[in-house]
């Protein structure tokens, strides 16, 4: 007789389960049915998994769906972390591929997550768009060369419950082809979709391209301000620090009056210098002022660029 689904009730799976010692894998297909829902009903019944239960099915519930880590997945099946790795690896499983991620619709940004997300996206960040969703859902993602990976992982520490891959950082590799090729590393990392970063596009890519906004400036904090500094700032010589940044005329005049009226810090246009990508020109009294604000939010390895100047 050709057992079915309807078959197996609670006390059907205990005797499979425990009595007769059957995987959820061997259950399955005794009863025709997929691993999922039995993991699930082993689960309220509070029976212990263990390693037979580690199952592919199983493995991708639990590691892609309820974004388990594999610690948690070790802990819960009773087995070591590394057991987890190697079965992941075996049935290729991977939580993201292609940047796949898994809505956090109700997660929110607090307000430490908020200021540093604001001073990186007038920095080096941006907002992407996961082209897998129905809706085009946006997700936040960092890079940095991997010579300032301690930098990043101050972000990722910042921003570690919007991360959804267990390693430290992923490495990227871009080629600048001018005359001789050179070849640089990235260290880079990226959050959840969520509803935050389709606002965040909509503010930062109005039209499809970045741009900086009053509305966007007046958002700072002095941590937002020392990120963006820390992103694209530098020494200009023993005296005077810059930002930069390819802003259009009329963003360079809202970034002049911003710092004027926000911080009391009188800013130049360098022409010259503005089309060597260095647009912002502090002197040494604005430079000051500048430091003295962001001071106590730089991160070790970015202070080479207040160097003689602080």
């Amino acid at each position: 007789m050709s057992l079915s689904r309807s078959d197996l009730t609670e006390e059907v799976l205990k005797r499979e389960y425990v009595a007769n010692g059957l995987g959820i894998e061997e259950i399955a297909r005794k009863y025709h049915m997929s691993d999922e829902p039995i993991s699930t009903t082993l689960r309220n019944l509070e029976l212990r998994l263990t390693r037979k239960d580690l199952t592919k099915g199983v493995l991708q519930l639990e590691y892609i769906e309820n974004l388990l880590t594999t610690v948690e997945i070790a802990k819960k099946y009773h087995v070591e972390a590394a057991y987890v790795t190697r079965r992941l690896n075996d049935h290729h499983i991977e939580r993201f591929l292609n940047k796949t991620f898994r809505r956090r619709a109700t997660l929110s940004l607090t307000p430490l997550q908020e200021e540093l997300v604001f001073g990186s996206l007038c920095g080096d960040s941006s907002i992407g768009i996961d082209n897998n969703t129905k809706d085009k859902s946006c997700y936040f993602e960092v890079s940095h060369k991997i010579v300032h990976v301690d930098y990043l992982l101050w972000k990722r520490k910042i921003l570690d419950d919007w991360i959804p891959f267990e390693e430290p950082y992923k490495i990227e590799s871009s080629c600048y082809s001018d005359r001789y090729p050179r070849f640089h590393l990235y260290a880079h990392i990226y959050t959840f979709v969520a509803p935050i970063f389709n606002m965040l596009r909509k503010l930062f890519y109005p039209n499809g391209k970045k741009v900086m906004s009053r509305r966007i400036l007046n958002q700072l904090t002095p941590l937002g301000l020392a990120t963006w500094f820390m992103d694209d700032g530098g020494r200009l010589n023993s005296t005077s620090i810059g930002i930069s940044g390819g802003w259009t005329d009329s963003e360079l005049i809202d970034l002049v009056n911003y710092f004027n009226e926000r911080w009391n810090i009188i800013v130049k246009i360098d022409r010259e210098l503005h089309e060597k990508g260095r647009d912002l020109v502090f002197n040494k009294e604005s430079s000051k002022k500048l430091v003295s604000i962001i001071m106590p939010y730089m991160h070790p390895i970015m202070m080479y660029k207040l160097r003689s100047v602080i």
